[in-house]
């Protein structure tokens, strides 16, 4: 097969695959022709050399990394948009320039946050479980939300926001029958009852209910 037909397909194959939504990435199982299980589906030949397949592909890789230069704003910033990856950043000064290599945090923040709440939304869900949090004991790159010397990432400060968010903080006075009502998640609740001579502590808890749950306190 004419290795330019081979290379037009393979281009099309990443292209289209690479603007679904679903697509996070793509792997190719191998590249070296004496390694491959199909014909012609190499990159490189028996002999090393780089065949029209890889050239598309090298030039795909370049076109898909991000390169951006221009001058901040007259707030100092920078603004662009890129792929969830690792960038390396210099910054010239009139003086020096500086190097930074920094990873999109509040983007991969931000999906997480997006994550958990459609997750949680759904009616179905009675709970999310995070398999892991610190990043030496992750098995996917950029998933931690607490970094190998024990500092809480960009991700991990989303979650303990969206956490406090999601438990049921609520105070008031009791009505004229004597009733607090208020709504929560179904949890263990620590109840707290201050009257002018003392304060009472009642723990209770919420089960899966289709009615109001009622909870009389003696004082």
């Amino acid at each position: 097969m004419n290795e330019y037909v081979i290379a037009d397909d393979l281009e099309v194959m990443l292209r289209e695959a690479l603007a679904h939504l679903a697509v996070e990435g793509i792997m190719l199982w191998g590249f070296w022709e004496l390694f491959m299980t199909r014909d012609n589906a190499h990159l490189v030949n028996a002999e090393g050399d780089i065949n029209e397949a890889k050239n598309r592909f090298l030039a795909l890789k370049q076109k898909w990394l991000s390169h951006s230069h221009a001058h901040v704003d007259e707030q100092g910033h920078f603004n662009f948009r890129g792929f969830y990856e690792t960038y390396n950043v210099e910054a010239v000064t009139p003086l020096k320039k500086i190097a930074k290599t920094f990873l999109l945090d509040k983007v991969i923040a931000d999906d997480l946050e997006v994550m958990l709440r459609e997750t949680f939304a759904h009616p179905t869900v009675e709970g999310i479980m995070l398999w892991g949090f610190w990043e030496l004991f992750m098995s996917r790159d950029n998933a931690h939300l607490v970094n190998a010397e024990g500092d809480i990432n960009e991700a991990g400060n989303r979650f303990l926001a969206l956490k406090q968010e999601w438990l049921s903080h609520s105070h008031a006075h009791v009505d004229e029958q004597g009733h607090f009502n208020f709504r929560g998640f179904y949890e263990t609740y620590n109840v707290e009852t201050v009257t002018p001579s003392k304060k009472i502590p009642k723990t209770f808890v919420l089960d899966k209910c289709d009615f109001p749950m009622v909870l009389p306190i003696d004082l």
